[in-house]
């Protein structure tokens, strides 16, 4: 009951951004059940299991406030039984945090545990019956004994910060429309919605009916982060457009002969259970052009550095000074990774 009046009363309080249906909107909203305990156990395996030692170091010049997230995603996983270890890896490894979080997208914000568990557990018939007894066995018990008590005393801190970035955003242009004007490429006219997350890294993206969504990292507190994110989630399809064709996949063959960047990708397993080879170079192109959108619409640099391409894909785009007029993004992309085989000849 807490966690429902919590929530319908923040959900009001932004109901007078979406008083005209007929201009896409942007709204920020504090973090929800239904997409938090997805991505927060995904943090959970990665700074446990797969990423030990690179989200140490990441967190060491942490806020009060993200060490104590770090401390609960280390103190979850330290109490976890074997069994529930062994059903977090199976939900992770052979499911993963985007398609669970994808199909309860539906479901009301508001949304409680039992009916997010049902929603989940109701994809794994379809891909493995281990999945979704693990599911079904952690999901609960991970709310109930871990999850409950730090949602309901975290989720209230960004209800001011959500709606200060949505006055923000009312008077920016739509990023969605944004990104079209940028690549050339229509999609259509989409409410913009990002959820906030725990997290201090890590985001994702979906879309259902008129609304493009984006989760965005806790920290994002200002006019200059607040796009950052999404322009790399609204991305994505941009590039499926082209990156799901077998002439991108025989591309991304290619460029197993590139040792320095096969090797970056094979070596770290967080990377590999998130991303297949193909899905690692579309990974790269993604975050080059969201860093090129950045600079574009803010008028500086990102700064940021996440992948092992990104920045040189988004150097390559001011460089050819992009404009899609002249060139599409397609051709860009392959011309750019075509310049790199040809540099590790």
């Amino acid at each position: 009951m807490k966690l429902t009046v919590f929530l319908v009363l923040v959900l009001l309080s932004f109901s007078c951004f979406a008083l005209n249906a007929d201009v896409p909107i942007v709204e920020v909203r504090p973090p929800v059940l239904k997409y938090s305990i997805f991505s927060t156990l995904a943090d959970v395996y990665a700074a446990n299991v797969t990423a030990v030692e690179s989200r140490s170091e990441f967190y060491r010049d942490a806020s009060d406030q993200e060490e104590a997230y770090y401390a609960f995603l280390l103190d979850s996983y330290g109490s976890f039984s074997d069994r529930m270890k062994k059903d977090l890896e199976t939900i992770i490894t052979r499911v993963g945090p985007w398609r669970l979080m994808n199909i309860v997208t539906p479901l009301d914000d508001e949304a409680e545990i039992r009916e997010i568990t049902r929603k989940a557990a109701s994809i794994f018939n379809f891909h493995s019956l281990t999945a979704t007894f693990a599911l079904r066995k952690l999901l609960p018990a991970f709310y109930d004994g871990h999850f409950k008590e730090f949602f309901e005393s975290n989720a209230p801190l960004y209800v001011s910060r959500a709606e200060e970035m949505t006055k923000i955003a009312s008077e920016l242009q739509n990023p969605f429309s944004f990104i079209e004007e940028i690549s050339g490429i229509r999609l259509g006219d989409y409410d913009c919605i990002f959820y906030y997350s725990f997290q201090r890294l890590g985001a994702y993206g979906f879309r259902t009916g008129n609304s493009r969504i984006s989760t965005i990292q806790h920290g994002v507190d200002s006019f200059e982060k607040l796009y950052a994110t999404p322009f790399h989630e609204y991305s994505h399809e941009l590039f499926q457009t082209f990156t799901n064709t077998g002439e991108f996949k025989d591309l991304a063959e290619e460029l197993k002969s590139d040792s320095g960047f096969y090797s970056y990708w094979d070596s770290r397993p967080d990377l590999k259970n998130s991303y297949s080879l193909r899905m690692f170079c579309k990974e790269n192109l993604v975050e080059g052009f969201a860093q090129f959108l950045y600079e574009r619409f803010y008028r500086k640099p990102s700064g940021r550095d996440i992948y092992y391409y990104d920045v040189e894909f988004y150097e390559f785009l001011r460089e050819i000074e992009f404009d899609a007029d002249e060139i599409s993004l397609k051709e860009a992309s392959f011309k750019f990774f075509r310049s790199v085989l040809e540099e590790t000849k």
